[in-house]
């Protein structure tokens, strides 16, 4: 009797281990840049100068700036860019559509991301800066950031 009823605890462990599992690896959103035509955005995707003289468009295309890296990220075909080679730091936000994380007890980002060194001078390095806002009238809060070179995905 005692071997049943632990075999029946251990099988709704595991049975309840596997809903937890599935439950916390649920994706709310995804976006691989594969259903558009470069140099085209995603349907809802926006963009937003920050800074500098002009604005700068985000843009798809395979592989990053004078081939660094050379593909997109896992090898497939697009990938959104941001380039533009100047010394008065010019900034976009590239804006997703509207995520509801409303039922998410613990959301995660994942994103591949490369910048490459284009100049020597360290002050002239890429930077990305990576926010989040709770609502359309809400302040951007930044939530992580990325100063130095990352040659490859």
């Amino acid at each position: 009797m005692k071997k049943i009823v632990l075999t029946i605890i251990l099988a709704s462990f595991i049975f309840l281990i596997g809903i937890l599992t599935v439950v916390s690896q649920t994706v709310v959103f995804s976006e691989d840049f594969e259903s558009i035509v470069p140099p085209a955005l995603p349907v809802g995707w926006t963009q937003e100068k920050t800074s500098g003289a002009v604005l700068i468009n985000w843009e798809t295309l395979s592989g990053g700036h004078a081939g660094n890296p050379s593909s997109a990220y896992n090898g497939t075909s697009y990938n959104a860019m941001f380039q533009y080679q100047s010394s008065n730091g010019e900034s976009t936000i590239f804006i997703s559509p509207e995520i509801d994380l409303s039922d998410i007890i613990k959301p995660e980002l994942r994103f591949g991301h490369a910048q490459d060194i284009w100049f020597a001078a360290e002050e002239d390095w890429d930077q990305l800066r990576v926010y989040y806002k709770r609502g359309e009238n809400s302040s951007w809060v930044m939530m992580e950031e990325y100063l130095y070179p990352v040659t490859d995905w």
